[in-house]
């Protein structure tokens, strides 16, 4: 099933197209013996699998190219993909600056953001007060010598709009935690001194700043106004007297 409805896949400079649904499958036959092809799972936007794939029936490979696979005339070459749903949400805020989202404030665009996904698997490790070690403030790359490098996966790095706002979208809920970072600060602006932690409540369908202990290091905290969320950036000389005085404040909002 899935075949094209005149029979023939059409290759163009040596690739072709072909669009299966749930439970279809394709057979190219006549394919000459000796050639090298390789088979690649395209992104849907807008939905989010994991996504392995087996060759022959072997062990399940994961990702969504196959790499080189040789036909040989002795048989055939089954490559089976199969994806499972991950369902995802979206962790916006916007970024102004000491004023917040009062009638004084000012939202700020060009702050570079990162997010990452804890992967950790050893329960010997605990994360909760270890800054993540960044190596390149433009990519968000983490540093190799840092001791839990391994524990952390980079997911996206985004940059306020002009409106100050700031998505991560199509984050898998499942993760037990996220790591948001201030990798650049918008021009005049400092850097907060920590990071903020981010996780899915299935309560309120939401992803939110960790209640009682966002906060690693000290960063300015997360606000809220009108059920969004707001970080702030202070120019030189403006600077709370500690990040403990930034969680005060948000615990009084």
């Amino acid at each position: 099933t899935g075949a094209p409805q005149n029979g023939r896949v059409q290759f163009d400079n040596g690739a072709a197209t072909i669009i299966l649904q749930d439970g279809q499958s394709i057979t190219i036959r006549n394919l000459p013996s000796g050639a090298k092809v390789t088979v690649t799972e395209a992104d849907v936007d807008g939905q989010t699998y994991d996504t392995t794939y087996t060759v022959n029936n072997g062990e399940a490979q994961t990702g969504k190219e196959t790499g080189n696979l040789e036909i040989v005339n002795t048989g055939s070459v089954n490559v089976a993909f199969t994806n499972t749903y991950v369902p995802t949400g979206d962790f916006s805020f916007i970024k102004t600056d000491k004023g917040g989202l009062g009638d004084d404030g000012t939202r700020l665009s060009g702050a570079v953001f990162a997010i990452y996904q804890l992967t950790c698997a050893d329960p010997s490790h605990t994360h909760e007060n270890s800054l993540i070690e960044i190596a390149n403030a433009e990519t968000g790359a983490i540093d190799t010598d840092y001791a839990y490098a391994d524990c952390w996966k980079l997911v996206k790095v985004m940059t306020s709009d002009t409106d100050g706002q700031v998505i991560f979208e199509n984050l898998p809920i499942d993760a037990s935690e996220y790591r948001l970072v201030e990798l650049t600060a918008p021009g005049g602006y400092t850097l907060p001194e920590g990071q903020w932690r981010i996780a899915y409540d299935p309560t309120d369908k939401a992803f939110e700043p960790i209640n009682g202990g966002s906060a690693v290091g000290k960063p300015i905290a997360i606000g809220t106004s009108d059920e969004e969320y707001y970080i702030m950036n202070y120019k030189p000389g403006e600077l709370p007297f500690s990040g403990n005085t930034g969680i005060k404040m948000f615990l009084i909002i």
